[in-house]
């Protein structure tokens, strides 16, 4: 008889211990700490506890067996996606415009004369000449007169260098400063035609003018 109510008193503890256990199934989950039944689950005694085996220790407790509430499991929300930061192109490099230096222009000249407003004609634009060097303080102007062979050396050297001298005048009167001018006079020393012929001598006599930087 004292065995029986032992035996009693043992499942009813049992049952109190897991009063607060739900009676729906509990899986086992290979947990050594309870006995298990052929469908995976831990067996309930006939007052919804859980049947502890020998292997039982606290280590092993399963908390809905031992009434114990399991606290939710917290669902991290996923962390948004942030777009990775593309740093702007870089602007692109404007090179600046070439500096377009006029082409030389030449000043012709009558026979014996110097004088730059009875020139037979300009070829070239020496207005751009003049334009350039007055936007550019650094470039300089460079006139060289000629002459054809008629006539003396010395007298066609001052003559050469007088032609020079009037396209100069001409240029500093347009605005370009006399420091940027450079003359020289050659005489018949570099001719560009022929001086047998009219016609060739006639190219001889001018003043050429250009921009050296």
């Amino acid at each position: 008889m004292k065995l029986t109510i032992v035996a009693v008193t043992t499942l009813g503890l049992l049952g109190l211990s897991a009063a607060h256990a739900s009676s729906s199934a509990i899986p086992h989950e290979n947990n050594p700490g309870y006995v298990w039944d052929t469908q995976g689950n831990v067996v309930r005694d006939g007052f919804g506890g859980c049947v502890r085996s020998i292997n039982w220790s606290i280590e092993t407790a399963i908390p809905r067996c031992e009434g114990i509430v399991e606290p939710e499991k917290v669902v991290e929300k996923p962390k948004p996606v942030v777009a990775p930061v593309v740093a702007p192109k870089p602007a692109p490099v404007v090179a600046e415009p070439a500096v377009v230096i006029p082409e030389k222009s030449v000043v012709n000249y009558k026979f014996d004369n110097a004088n730059f407003d009875q020139a037979t004609g300009v070829t070239g634009n020496l207005n751009a000449i003049a334009e350039f060097a007055k936007a550019n303080p650094n470039a300089t102007v460079v006139i060289s007169g000629h002459t054809c062979t008629m006539g003396p050396r010395a007298y066609n050297e001052a003559l050469a260098k007088n032609r020079a001298n009037a396209v100069q005048a001409h240029l500093v009167f347009r605005g370009v400063p006399a420091k940027q001018i450079q003359t020289a006079g050659y005489a018949y020393d570099k001719p560009v035609a022929s001086n047998d012929t009219e016609q060739g001598r006639a190219q001889n006599r001018r003043a050429e003018v250009e921009i050296k930087q």
